[in-house]
């Protein structure tokens, strides 16, 4: 795999379990990660780091992980992976969004990898 590590990977999961051991195997892959526990902490993440990627849990409280790139609006939507368990409605969504991959849990760490490599050298979601 190529080194992308020069571009912060922002991980927004509320649950605490999942985002840490998801944080510690990108940072194994060499990734800088900002690991936000709510919707505003990414926020603040995705503005303060530019050029960002968002990995980001579909279902969570207050807020739906893919609508929350899209509340970057002075900036472009972040090359965005969506984790969920809950394939309906979701995959449609995936597509309509600029530069965003789907991810279905339960989650294989190396299609974690090779989906945020994919996205960080600005290859099109598939």
């Amino acid at each position: 795999m190529s080194n992308c590590s020069e571009i912060p990977i922002v991980l927004f999961d509320e649950d605490p379990i999942f985002r840490q051991a998801l944080a510690e195997n990108l940072r194994i892959d060499g990734h800088a990660v900002i690991e936000c526990p709510s919707a505003n902490d990414a926020l603040v993440a995705i503005r303060d780091s530019a050029g960002a990627a968002l990995i980001t849990e579909y279902g969570v409280m207050g807020s739906r992980g893919l609508s929350l790139a899209g509340l970057c609006r002075k900036q472009p939507v972040p090359p965005t992976v969506v984790v969920t368990a809950q394939t309906m409605g979701v995959a449609q969504s995936c597509l309509e969004a600029s530069g965003c991959r789907l991810l279905i849990k339960p989650i294989n760490y190396e299609q974690v990898h090779e989906l945020v490599h994919d996205l960080l050298r600005g290859e099109p979601p598939l």
